[in-house]
């Protein structure tokens, strides 16, 4: 015969359970509401809804934003980090030899300034390869900055309408427009 006094205690410990863990996630969605402000969450929620239709060139978007953060942030060790990632991940892409190649040139780069160099020419054609193969969900911005590359402008690739210039970080952040969107 089943013991009723261990099978009321085992009950109240799963409701007990059931209740922290509820309260728990309650109260860590006010700390993340009251930390976050709704711009940035809805920035983070319009990111995960961007899908490439090739999961492939998908994979190496998703560096290639790590990438462009870490040059708007003007950290070369991250962007090597980032490129390193890209320059595997173009091995599987049909037609990735371009990309792959930029992208080394960026992890063996010596300063800022040569990973953003070699940065344009990842951009431009990643933007040609998105273009050919389509959204399948969301939207990509295609920013442009005119002084970029000794004033012969530099284009890049974002999840976000609001400028954030990778060619020239915190000293010109804002420079720059969105010249297209893909959809």
């Amino acid at each position: 015969m089943k013991n009723p006094f261990f099978l009321n205690s085992m009950t109240a410990v799963i409701l007990f359970l059931v209740s922290a863990c509820s309260n728990s996630n309650d109260q860590q969605d006010i700390n993340e509401e009251h930390n976050h402000p709704k711009q940035e969450a809805t920035e983070s929620n319009v990111s995960q809804e961007i899908r490439i239709n090739d999961p492939e060139l998908n994979a190496v978007y998703q560096q290639y934003l790590i990438l462009t953060e870490a040059l708007v942030d003007s950290d070369l060790t991250k962007a090597k980090i980032a490129a390193h990632t890209i320059e595997a991940g173009a091995e599987s892409l049909k037609n990735g030899g371009i990309i792959k190649s930029t992208a080394s040139k960026i992890t063996t780069a010596s300063t800022i300034d040569d990973g953003r160099d070699a940065y344009t020419v990842l951009s431009n054609e990643l933007i040609s390869m998105v273009k050919k193969s389509g959204m399948e969900a969301g939207e990509i911005y295609v920013g442009y900055c005119p002084m970029a590359q000794n004033n012969q402008g530099g284009y890049w690739l974002s999840n976000k309408k609001s400028i954030q210039n990778p060619y020239y970080g915190e000293s010109m952040l804002t420079c720059g427009e969105v010249k297209e969107t893909i959809l």
